[in-house]
């Protein structure tokens, strides 16, 4: 009885997503593209439920509470945008300052409800809702992707300073990379929201990027996760090489960015202010 419920429940957003799609011209909505849709729901939820990390428990503790659950990931939601919020006041207020801006781009993601399965039975986490919020630190992430490595720690720290925001924990690894060559700065929030009622605190992933890093990060997902058992050594070691390399890069970059501002302050400080090159004549008090 549950399975069915569960069916209908995650294969309602899927869905009307499809349905939205075909409106928005990806593809032709006609009765003959419903009558797919239709028959093809069925298949869909078999299909999402098979994600479900092979859980049971889990699928049924989300017939059981599902309310609390959507709840729960709406706190999640809504964390993620005052997070952004943050970050694009920021972004704002440092290009006032400086005359750039130092983020390339901001996203954010919900941890899907099979990643979550797969977590809390990794971990040996209870199956239940209040285990998510408890145990998961990352069910909300935010990623932001930097102009410079000095963007990076720029921006963490302006975060950190806020007084609503608070650090759980931090793993830099920029100055120590992962195994696999990977490189980011970590951080895990809590931030208040509002809600009509009360005020609620919620953990937040904030993960700060470089361009290059992010290249990195994307291509390597793409090329470890292929449909391979295992990637062979020497292709490990070279994603290691490569993101040495980027690494390297990102130096290099941030060592011109420097140079060229510190001949920017010199070329504006060498200026004559309009003061300096007044007619005498023309100035006040002078005969």
């Amino acid at each position: 009885m549950w399975k069915e419920a569960v069916m209908a429940r995650l294969t309602e957003r899927a869905f009307e997503n499809a349905v939205v799609r075909l409106r928005d011209g990806q593809g032709a909505l006609g009765q003959s593209a419903l009558d797919v849709l239709h028959e093809q729901r069925e298949e869909l939820a078999n299909q999402m439920l098979a994600r479900l990390a092979g859980s049971d428990e889990f699928a049924a503790m989300l017939e059981r509470n599902f309310g609390p659950y959507r709840r729960l990931m709406t706190y999640y939601e809504c964390a993620m945008m005052e997070v952004e919020t943050k970050f694009r006041v920021l972004d704002a207020e440092f290009g006032l300052q400086h005359d750039r801006n130092p983020i390339e781009s901001i996203k954010s993601r919900l941890k899907s409800t099979d990643s979550l399965a797969k977590k809390l039975a990794r971990k040996g986490f209870p199956m239940s809702v209040d285990s998510i919020e408890e145990n998961i630190f990352d069910v909300a992430g935010v990623r932001v992707v930097c102009t410079f490595p000095e963007d990076m720690f720029s921006l963490a720290e302006s975060l950190l300073s806020q007084d609503d925001v608070t650090l759980i924990e931090r793993r830099d690894y920029v100055a120590s990379p992962k195994p696999s060559g990977y490189r980011s700065l970590h951080l895990i929030i809590e931030v208040p929201i509002f809600l009509e009622r009360e005020k609620r605190s919620v953990k937040v992933e904030v993960q700060l990027r470089t361009i290059s890093m992010n290249f990195w990060a994307s291509l390597e997902h793409q090329l470890r996760y292929k449909a391979i058992p295992t990637i062979p050594a020497s292709i490990s070691d070279e994603l290691v090489q490569t993101a040495t390399d980027i690494a390297l890069l990102d130096q290099r970059m941030q060592r011109i960015h420097d140079q060229v501002d510190d001949l920017k302050r010199e070329f504006v400080s060498a200026k004559p202010s309009p003061q300096d090159t007044a007619d005498p004549a023309q100035q006040p008090g002078i005969p």
